[in-house]
């Protein structure tokens, strides 16, 4: 669930998605974002995705500014009792100390993990200066975060569970870190495109949002806007390597190549292992 930008004039329990949620005792939320400011000067239990009441709140997060009278929370406005997965990125303010990054009170939740927030969108995860198990990051931890949880999304959607549901039941996966990527770091997706009949390996280098890593055949890996990326194409059991970047050549030396600036999104990185022709027996 997505909420746009809203303007609340309501003074209690007010979200970014949910206000209020119904059956607090049996409720579980998961799945949810918004990036919309959410504004409430008389507000209180003021949230960016959710005001207050709910049991569980899983795979959220909030981008737009949250604004209240008290009790504000940049993901709840009031108390959880099992959060997961969350973060903020989005500035809070109220006019007391009732207010934090993630929630809106000390407590917080009496079950959390995976709470992240920027660094400077509120003193503190929770009311009054509480962090609890939360952790500040800087633009820069959001980006190394971001390589993180897709991966975790990508090659072990198991890490990312409900835990209250069936075992091995994957939950809706969220858009992860792109309001970040997008907002306050350019970032541009680079299809990889592996072929050949020859036996090659290749990994990421500079200009990568993940460096360093082994890439395969139908990867989808990021780039800052405009600049270069690099890899290294070795050839284990091939006579050549072939590098294009958008149907253009790239010259490479040793195997290790570079190629953009890159400037948009979906564009594709071809290599093309060329195995050994065999030799023809003689005599």
């Amino acid at each position: 669930m997505e909420a746009a930008a809203s303007e609340y004039v309501l003074p209690h329990e007010i979200g970014g998605v949910i206000g209020h949620a119904v059956n607090s005792n049996t409720n579980e939320l998961n799945a949810l974002y918004n990036t919309g400011n959410v504004s409430a000067p008389t507000g209180t239990l003021v949230g960016g995705v959710v005001g207050n009441d709910v049991m569980w709140l899983s795979n959220a997060y909030n981008t737009g500014k949250v604004s209240g009278a008290s009790s504000v929370g940049g993901v709840i406005g009031g108390t959880a009792d099992d959060l997961h997965n969350v973060y903020n990125i989005g500035s809070v303010t109220a006019q007391d100390n009732q207010y934090g990054a993630i929630s809106g009170t000390s407590d917080g939740a009496f079950n959390s993990s995976n709470l992240y927030y920027l660094n400077g969108t509120a003193p503190s995860a929770f009311a009054e200066g509480q962090d609890g198990d939360a952790h500040a990051k800087s633009i820069a931890d959001f980006e190394n975060l971001a390589v993180v949880l897709h991966a975790l999304y990508s090659a072990a959607p198991e890490i990312w569970l409900n835990t209250r549901g069936q075992v091995g039941e994957p939950t809706e996966q969220l858009p992860w870190l792109q309001p970040i990527l997008r907002g306050q770091i350019p970032t541009y997706d680079v299809h990889v495109q592996i072929s050949g009949d020859g036996n090659g390996s290749v990994r990421s280098a500079n200009g990568w949002m993940a460096a360093n890593v082994d890439v395969q055949n139908g990867d989808t890996l990021y780039v800052r806007g405009g600049t270069q990326g690099a890899f290294t194409a070795t050839c284990n059991n091939c006579s050549a390597t072939q590098a294009a970047y958008q149907n253009t050549a790239l010259a490479g030396t040793d195997g290790d190549y570079s190629f953009g600036p890159v400037n948009a999104d979906a564009t594709t990185l071809s290599i093309e292992f060329t195995k050994a022709p065999s030799e023809e027996p003689t005599g």
